[in-house]
């Protein structure tokens, strides 16, 4: 597959990029191609942006070392490089590790919860804090309603024990309703695409789905035999898909509360699912380091990503559905083709636990939390 980088108005190339599993480019690769960009041959200054381009962000840093060359053309395609490349390498650092994150439908808007368990609402283009939810200080988990108004927090980590779902409004910055009904940690809370109703899964092996109008329980789903670690939702609003510490993915009816299919096959507890954009498949990470692909309405596992060294906390698809993301204790965040398996990207910058990953709605930046205290964002090649 090639990709359409443009690097200036005048200049516009195609980048061939590395295939998956070959080998990463040494220091001394980067520098015989950034020399290379000085050739007296156009042919060869084209070759090396090219291969430059498609390796990204690693070459950034030898890139910058090489902006006030001698040869001015050398430093016209530096310039040029380092500026397509570049992804502004700061979101937000916060005093303590980060547990959860999301973000609004409109990427404008995003919400963290750290190790203090409060959730926080930050300017997701500045990182300029806005506020904190500072009435649910058990959060573990959060989600932002379809129209960026309302933010849903889940909570019963620690001391309190409190086993609430909370509806908040964005504007007041005050909880509206608490719905009541799960014994232990909620760990994963979703709005349904009607904004009228949520979903939210918790250690107690229940899902339950609640009327925001009322503060009321519509009906309990039942058959994980450990604690649900995470829930998804589908685009169209019938299906959720739910995976457990049991090992198992479960598919739900939302409407009859009915379980329609278990997926089986990972070695590990279950701790991140996603549904693709068109409904047709399920993602999910686990404890024992794959990432898989399932297909809905058989329950077949597709296919299963392999490189990760340590346990998956978070998978999340692309707008469009042709790539996954996920991170996981191995600080990594890895980005894969879902037609193929292949892995497209790996990045390396956090230094602990990556906890939530997730691409902005236009699908050219990837978000990740970690227990390093940073949310950081990486560029999507196109």
């Amino acid at each position: 597959m090639r990709y359409l980088l443009k690097l200036s108005p005048l200049l516009v190339v195609l980048i061939v990029p590395f295939l998956a599993g070959a080998a990463e480019p040494t220091k001394e690769d980067i520098a015989r191609l950034i020399k290379q960009l000085g050739s007296d041959a156009f042919t060869e200054r084209e070759a090396a942006s090219k291969q430059l381009a498609a390796i990204g962000e690693p070459v950034l840093e030898q890139l910058k070392k090489a902006v006030d060359a001698d040869d001015i053309e050398m430093r016209r395609r530096v310039r040029e490089l380092i500026k397509a490349i570049e992804v502004p390498p700061f979101v937000l650092k916060r005093d303590s590790a980060i547990v959860a994150m999301a973000l609004s439908r409109d990427g404008s808007q995003l919400l963290t919860v750290d190790a203090d368990i409060v959730p926080r609402l930050w300017d997701a283009h500045t990182g300029e804090p806005l506020y904190w939810l500072n009435n649910h200080t058990e959060t573990i988990s959060s989600a932002f309603s379809p129209d960026g108004l309302q933010v849903l927090s889940g909570g019963g980590r620690y001391e309190a024990r409190d086993f609430t779902v909370r509806l908040w409004s964005v504007e007041s910055n005050k909880d509206e309703k608490q719905l009541r009904g799960h014994t232990a940690e909620v760990t994963s809370v979703a709005f349904l695409p009607d904004g009228k109703h949520a979903v939210s899964g918790s250690c107690d092996k229940t899902i339950r789905v609640w009327d925001l109008a009322t503060a009321k329980e519509v009906r309990c789903f039942e058959g994980h035999t450990l604690s649900v670690r995470s829930i998804a939702v589908s685009a169209n609003g019938r299906h959720l898909i739910s995976g457990g510490a049991d090992r198992t993915l479960r598919l739900w009816d939302i409407k009859t509360g009915k379980q329609l299919r278990c997926f089986e096959g990972h070695e590990g507890a279950i701790n991140s699912v996603a549904f693709a954009p068109d409904g047709r498949h399920v993602l999910s990470g686990g404890s024992d380091g794959t990432v898989r692909l399932w297909d809905r309405k058989t329950g077949k596992e597709v296919r299963c990503f392999t490189g990760h060294t340590q346990s998956i906390r978070s998978v999340a698809f692309s707008p469009d559905g042709r790539r996954a993301v996920s991170g996981g204790a191995d600080a990594t965040v890895r980005m894969w083709d879902v037609a193929t398996g292949k892995q497209l990207r790996g990045w390396t910058g956090h230094k602990d636990v990556v906890t939530a990953v997730l691409f902005t709605p236009d699908g050219r930046r990837v978000l990740s939390s970690s227990l390093d205290h940073h949310v950081r964002q990486w560029s999507v090649p196109k």
